[in-house]
């Protein structure tokens, strides 16, 4: 029979210790009431540092000796067990908070870094002298805490403390897949290995099993599949799915080389049950690392139209997942950034969210977060203008960008002070929209510095009189943005040698 612990105050009856926190407590294992030690669901988020061999552990599907210098993790639905040796007093520590303590704060945000908690027993933190002082002092400090007079900082400095302990137990479980690098590269090895085995021609396995995946292959090798993925990336500096769709897309360009393999086949060769599973997945996949080039704005709008209508069925002006590029520099979204001193013409960024679109001042707007792949991830959240879209401009023109300013500013007519006036101007969310641009096709200029794997290049109408040395220097600079292949599209046949 499993038991469930309610709340932090059943979890304290257990130690024998009074209720400091309602979301927190950090106890001593020695005071552990034995039967603390039978199969029990905590209910929370559970971090435990074991500073003495004492049993048995058994959690979740697997089990390990309780060895000191050990520490492992627990989220709510966890089910946790020790078969205690006669004899011996349990010795360490045990953190538990609610999730509640958590939700909506920046340790909230940040605990997705924190994916040990799906780690198997045996997959736990082997500590050294010194990590296991600091994980201790960790303890002590949260413990220091919540004896102190509860006050108005009482939850956040809880959260700082959880949060250093968790912060180390990252740092240390770093420092162990580095000392077991030799065992992470033969992982590796052995995982690239696997996958051709898997998708070898002939190989019944992808009809069987569907496409590899990282939890099949985290099986493999008998491995938790968050560990499995954080092994993978730490060595290769990619996620484990990112490699194995990687490996998933090679072997599909091979077969759809032969031009006498239909799509249908190739799907059904790699485990997809439906082609059309296996056209998002490959379109999914393929759009990360491509780019078009033109060489003006009006064929760039052209392609990334039909981009978005017929290779990823988009229909709205804007979507999450959609790739825009800026097209003038903002400082109005940063200035509450301090990752990022303005979002500069040229600078693109994935569409997270899309949280609604309104019409304003005869423009349309639309509130969005943004990712910005270039300065780490970054997430701001913003408002852009749409109709700088579909624009054969580089960004809004002259006679729009006048309107935009002349209705804004009618909303703060009753200030009687130019100066003032331009001061709410210059604060109003509409006037500094973020203006941008589909960012799948982009003109060669807006490409400067940047490089793709795959590059489609169309330099559209061309005539002999037109070859002059700007054409041949814009022509070098969109042949080196390809790392790996270069298509030339709607290219004339005079201008190929076969």
């Amino acid at each position: 029979m499993i038991r469930k612990i309610e709340n932090i105050e059943q979890f304290n009856r257990f130690f024998g210790q009074p209720t400091y926190h309602s979301q927190v407590s950090v106890c001593n294992l020695a005071d552990a009431d034995a039967s603390l030690f039978e199969p029990t669901d905590f209910g929370m988020y559970c971090v435990v540092l074991m500073e003495a061999d004492f049993g048995e552990l058994h959690l979740r599907n697997s089990c390990m000796r309780y060895q000191a210098g050990t520490a492992f993790t627990m989220k709510p639905g966890h089910v946790m067990s020790v078969s205690l040796d006669p004899n011996v007093r349990p010795k360490g520590w045990m953190l538990a908070f609610r999730p509640d303590l958590i939700i909506n704060t920046g340790l909230g945000r940040d605990f997705y870094m924190f994916n040990f908690f799906d780690y198997e027993v045996f997959e736990a933190l082997k500590l050294y002298e010194g990590e296991r002082r600091i994980m201790s002092n960790c303890f002590n400090t949260i413990l220091t805490e919540l004896r102190a007079p509860d006050d108005e900082f009482t939850g956040h400095m809880l959260r700082l403390g959880i949060g250093q302990l968790l912060s180390y137990c990252r740092r240390f479980y770093d420092r162990q897949f580095d000392t077991k690098k030799v065992k992470a590269s033969e992982l590796v090895r052995q995982l690239d290995s696997m996958l051709d085995s898997y998708l070898a021609d002939g190989s019944e396995l992808p009809r069987r099993f569907g496409p590899p995946h990282v939890a099949w292959c985290s099986g493999q090798f008998h491995l938790s599949a968050n560990y499995f993925g954080d092994v993978v990336k730490h060595e290769l500096g990619i996620t484990a799915k990112e490699y194995i769709q990687n490996k998933i897309t090679e072997k599909a360009k091979s077969l759809l080389a032969d031009p006498l393999m239909p799509v249908n086949n190739v799907a059904s060769r790699l485990g997809f049950n439906y082609p059309n599973h296996f056209t998002r997945f490959f379109r999914n996949v393929s759009l990360t690392s491509f780019h078009i080039l033109t060489r003006t704005n009006r064929r760039t709008n052209l392609y990334n139209q039909g981009v978005r209508a017929r290779v990823l069925w988009k229909e709205d002006a804007i979507s999450a997942g959609d790739r825009i590029m800026v097209t003038k520099n903002n400082y109005f979204w940063a200035e509450a950034c301090k990752e990022l001193d303005f979002i500069a013409n040229g600078d693109i960024a994935v569409v997270r969210r899309v949280r609604h679109e309104q019409e304003m001042y005869g423009f349309r707007f639309a509130d969005v977060i943004l990712c910005f792949p270039d300065y780490d991830d970054l997430e701001l959240e913003v408002k852009l203008l749409l109709d700088t879209l579909h624009t054969d401009t580089p960004a809004l023109p002259k006679e729009q960008n006048d309107k935009l300013f002349y209705t804004v500013l009618e909303d703060y007519a009753d200030i009687t002070t130019k100066r003032e006036r331009m001061k709410k101007l210059k604060a109003d969310p509409y006037y500094n929209a973020l203006q941008v641009k589909y960012a799948y096709a982009v003109t060669c200029h807006k490409a400067q510095g940047g490089q793709w794997k795959r590059v489609f290049l169309d330099q559209g109408y061309m005539t002999e009189d037109m070859l002059s040395p700007d054409y041949f220097r814009w022509l070098y600079t969109a042949f080196t943005r390809a790392t790996e292949t270069l298509y030339l599209v709607n290219w004339p046949k005079e201008q190929i040698d076969d």
